[in-house]
């Protein structure tokens, strides 16, 4: 099951659903949950508006406006007519924190349905195609052994093409908010990075440097690489000093190997 868990604050959501059958993937405000829905299905949106009622209310109001039928849970806060609101503006369940492991996944299991005109089964980056079901990876046909964390790291980077994704929302995606081991997420990216190769799908995966790693369109990355070698490369100090906020995540990338 694919939740999309919307949370500011660092709540204790992810690591209570810490299950092999729930994907999660974090967004951290409005603007990026609405930009996630656009991007893919999810089974569930799990919103935590225990922190910022009014924020919450807003997002339910704008997921809905937007058409977006994608069932919601909201965690809301203990304060009288909370969770009435959240029914109101469009929530299909609401819960009052704090709410024990056990009830959560029973609501979550109440509210979710089989809808296959809804859920996506596959994601798909030119001749790359990911298995959401089977949680399998092809390149043109190729299988792509992955481990299930090497497939949820692709998962989150595909999902979020063209846009560079940090170290700590990597960590977060594959661990939740419990306490993170000791990862070092650049020997993920490079085993990732390895196998992808191996079944012919050299230079997806790109640094931003200072920002993170970021996957592109793989007809833009082949045209790239063959024309210059590697990605080019922008001093992110020269951007930020003449106003960088034109500045799109890919004027900061250049391809590498870890």
């Amino acid at each position: 099951m694919r939740i999309l868990l919307i949370e500011s604050f660092g709540s204790t959501l992810a690591s209570r659903l810490g299950d092999i059958w729930f994907s999660v993937t974090l967004a951290g405000d409005t603007a990026e949950a609405l930009s996630l829905l656009r991007q893919a299905s999810y089974d569930l949106v799990l919103l935590d508006m225990s922190a910022s009622a009014a924020d919450g209310v807003d997002l339910i109001r704008r997921v809905r406006q937007s058409g977006d039928d994608t069932p919601l849970l909201a965690l809301t806060g203990t304060a009288a007519g909370e969770r009435a609101t959240a029914l109101q503006y469009g929530a299909d369940d609401a819960l009052a924190e704090p709410v024990d492991a056990s009830e959560l996944r029973s609501r979550i299991a109440a509210i979710t349905r089989p809808d296959e005109d809804r859920i996506q089964p596959a994601l798909r980056l030119g001749d790359l195609s990911l298995n959401l079901v089977a949680r399998e990876a092809r390149f043109g046909g190729v299988h792509i052994p992955l481990s299930p964390k090497e497939f949820a790291l692709l998962e989150l980077m595909v999902t979020r093409s063209g846009t560079a994704v940090t170290k700590a929302a990597m960590l977060a995606h594959l661990y939740g908010k419990r306490d993170e081991p000791d990862v070092q997420i650049d020997l993920f990216v490079s085993m990732l990075r390895m196998k992808l190769e191996r079944a012919g799908a050299w230079g997806f995966i790109g640094t931003v440097w200072g920002e993170g790693y970021m996957i592109r369109d793989p007809a833009l990355a082949r045209h790239e690489s063959a024309g210059r070698g590697r990605y080019p490369r922008h001093s992110a100090g020269a951007g930020a000093a003449a106003g960088a906020t034109a500045m799109s995540p890919a004027a900061n990338w250049q391809f590498r190997r870890n």
